[in-house]
């Protein structure tokens, strides 16, 4: 167990190092933030390079038990001093636990499955998270992120998955086009959610092998995903509003998908 006081000390650095998502991906590391989240990753085995508590809250016995546990699994144990957590934590109300954690590994092609999400440049970390939570939740077999899509590892997204990153698959498309038209070819509906020339979602056969593609928060779906479409699909609004949050049309459509596999 070590005990942090400097700024300048180098394991230190290296902790906010891990601020900038251009360390996170040489170092193929990311911090984790909350007890819930910690333990859910040691306990699915994942690994954890390295918890952080703060010293402020290091003599809880919960922390006491939790650092008993973590250094029984190989992992280095860090006490920093208050105003240096402060620095790492991301939170307004920090609960005082950290952890570094190896990143999933994104695979480079399509999965097994046939129900996947498709991102289209979705760019709000709160968006991508709750939208990861969501297809967990929703047993969608894997996502595809376009190029334009806030990276997964980012401290915002990772809060708002609360655990489901590191549950469902990922899949980093370098040619997004490319990869949903090997889908197309493959004997895959590919249904863009679209307000335009589009019938109700829940009168789609869900139990079809299909990727559903939601898109950017501002712009929707690029005209050039849309021209691979099979289906146009849209959600009935009543009301004043336009449209709905991304991840709350990914959320509403992925349980009728869910509840249609269910029958």
């Amino acid at each position: 167990m070590k005990h942090i006081a400097s700024s300048q000390n180098d394991i230190y650095k290296g902790y906010k190092n891990l601020l900038s998502k251009k360390h996170r991906i040489q170092q193929g590391l990311f911090l984790i933030e909350g007890v819930r989240l910690v333990r859910h990753v040691m306990a699915r085995g994942w690994p954890l390079r390295d918890l952080i508590l703060d010293q402020r809250e290091a003599d809880r016995v919960e922390f006491i038990h939790l650092a008993q546990h973590a250094e029984s699994q190989g992992i280095n144990v860090t006490i920093l001093e208050g105003e240096l957590f402060e620095v790492l934590s991301e939170t307004v109300h920090s609960q005082g636990c950290l952890g570094v954690a190896e990143m999933p590994e994104l695979a480079p092609r399509p999965l097994e499955g046939s129900l996947f999400l498709a991102l289209d440049q979705i760019r709000d970390p709160g968006n991508l998270g709750t939208i990861l939570r969501t297809s967990d939740a929703a047993g969608v077999e894997g996502v595809l992120l376009s190029k334009g899509c806030v990276e997964p590892f980012n401290e915002k997204v990772v809060r708002s998955t609360m655990g489901s990153l590191f549950d469902v698959p990922l899949v980093q498309c370098s040619d997004f086009a490319g990869t949903l038209a090997e889908f197309r070819s493959n004997g895959f509906e590919i249904a863009v959610a679209v307000l335009e020339d589009s019938e109700d979602y829940a009168l789609y056969d869900w139990t079809k092998p299909t990727v559903l593609v939601i898109g950017n928060e501002a712009e929707g779906i690029s005209e050039e995903i849309q021209a691979l479409a099979t289906q146009r699909l849209r959600i009935p609004i009543r009301g004043g509003a336009e449209s709905l949050n991304a991840a709350i049309a990914a959320g509403v459509i992925l349980f009728e998908a869910t509840r249609q596999r269910r029958l």
